[in-house]
């Protein structure tokens, strides 16, 4: 079924913050990673996309112009060209997703039993992709003893030399081996203190979710591009992370740079059609798992501090609060709202709401004069002309007390206007009510 331009920017302006226009035209990637940045990098993505949705729309429908423009554009460049916006937004979410991962992971509760199992997954795991990523096998077939990638050498060397001078069996975490030659053995053999494992470990789940927001980023539309090569970009900056923990940047800029020079090319068939079930469950996954993590960096890693300088968790913090006296009184005030709703029906309540926001400022007017709501207008002129006579700026010399005197004056005369006012308008429509009862 043809998509429509006019439902398109519907759907835009209604919840295009959040990518539904994107999810219409079935371009769920785009969908994704506006819902996680809020709109393209709060919304500068969403304003783009204003001038753009006709191009999208020509894509979704496969519009014969378009694809003989898109064809020629193939036929001349054997490789997209990346836009700024594109990189900037590869860099953008592949930051956001290593930091969150970073802080969402968490070290200071992980047992030694648990630092090892990570650590023997990731490490090895990172090990294997590089060194199946420089396609150096054949240095494994004639030199097992050879480490077939300078990137992976150098990671390893990083590992193991910074904090073990020695490779004592009984400080190791644990030894491992890699074998991903095609033919022969090549062997790799690493020992891992405590701190170590913790900082690989960490690093490699940060460059994880750096290369995936790398790879979401490079497989919008008609671009798609190598997850394998997003990670090795990303772990040749692993040695980065012994020296400067917060190497995210450093490391999404190497994975993107990468990916757009060796791992990207033309999206050429097109991709392949699945029922609005399926979308709707694994964009729900996706989503579930990006909370996840939110939830995750929230309880171990979010903290404040107190004006004792002091650093509290904002898991306690969180749970102090519905002890403390402000959410008390608010449980108390709203219990109270929803009792006098009971008896007194929902309008009479909003009645009073509005009453309670002083919107003509008669509250406050009074408040000013020191008078009751019930105060009759003789009542108040009376009162505004003591008070005007007693804070009259020219019965004051001292100029920071003449000043205080005149912002007070200012006050009464203006709290005498609103309650002259109000009194003078219901007087008359009372007088109108008594001519047409």
């Amino acid at each position: 079924m043809a998509k429509s331009l006019f439902l398109t920017y519907l759907f835009w302006l209604i919840g295009g913050i959040f990518g539904l226009h994107h999810f219409y035209l079935q371009r769920d990637r785009h969908a994704f990673i506006w819902w996680i940045s809020v709109g393209g990098y709060f919304g500068l993505g969403w304003i783009r996309d204003l001038w753009r949705i006709p191009k999208y729309v020509k894509d979704a429908n496969e519009d014969v112009d378009y694809i003989e423009e898109l064809t020629e554009k193939m036929r001349k460049q054997s490789t997209p060209v990346s836009s700024s916006a594109r990189l900037f937004g590869q860099v953008m979410i592949a930051d956001a997703l290593g930091y969150l991962i970073q802080g969402a992971f968490p070290t200071e509760y992980l047992t030694q039993y648990q630092i090892t199992l990570l650590s023997a997954f990731l490490v090895p795991l990172a090990a294997a992709i590089e060194l199946y990523a420089s396609e150096q096998s054949r240095q494994c077939r004639d030199n097992p003893e050879t480490i077939c990638s300078f990137s992976t050498q150098l990671i390893w060397w990083e590992l193991k030399h910074p904090l073990l001078p020695t490779y004592d069996s009984n400080t190791c975490l644990f030894w491992t081996h890699v074998r991903v030659c095609s033919k022969g053995l090549c062997l790799l053999t690493c020992c891992l203190d405590i701190k170590d494992s913790i900082i690989s470990t960490t690093a490699l789940s940060t460059n994880n979710g750096v290369s995936t927001g790398v790879h979401l980023v490079g497989n919008v539309g008609r671009h798609q591009g190598s997850l394998l090569i997003a990670l090795l970009g990303a772990y040749l900056t692993i040695p980065l992370y012994f020296f400067i923990p917060n190497s995210v940047v450093w490391t999404s800029l190497a994975s993107s740079t990468l990916f757009n020079k060796y791992g990207k090319k033309w999206r050429r068939t097109p991709k392949r059609k699945h029922s609005l079930v399926w979308r709707i469950t694994i964009l729900s996954l996706c989503g579930l798992l990006y909370i996840s993590l939110w939830g995750s960096w929230f309880y171990f890693s979010c903290s404040m501090t107190d004006r004792n300088q002091e650093d509290i968790k904002c898991r306690d913090a969180a749970r102090h609060f519905f002890k403390s006296p402000i959410w008390m009184e608010f449980k108390t005030v709203m219990r109270d709202l929803y009792i006098y709703a009971r008896y007194h029906g929902w309008r009479d309540l909003w009645q009073q709401l509005l009453q309670s926001f002083d919107p003509k400022g008669e509250a406050n007017a009074f408040k000013v004069l020191d008078l009751g709501p019930n105060a009759s207008q003789g009542e108040i002129t009376t009162r505004y002309r003591q008070l005007s006579r007693q804070w009259h700026p020219d019965r004051f010399s001292d100029p920071q007390a003449k000043y205080d005197a005149q912002e007070t004056f200012i006050s009464i005369q203006q709290a005498y206007a609103i309650l002259s006012d109000t009194k003078s308008q219901r007087l008359s429509l009372n007088q109108k009510d008594r001519e047409n009862p």
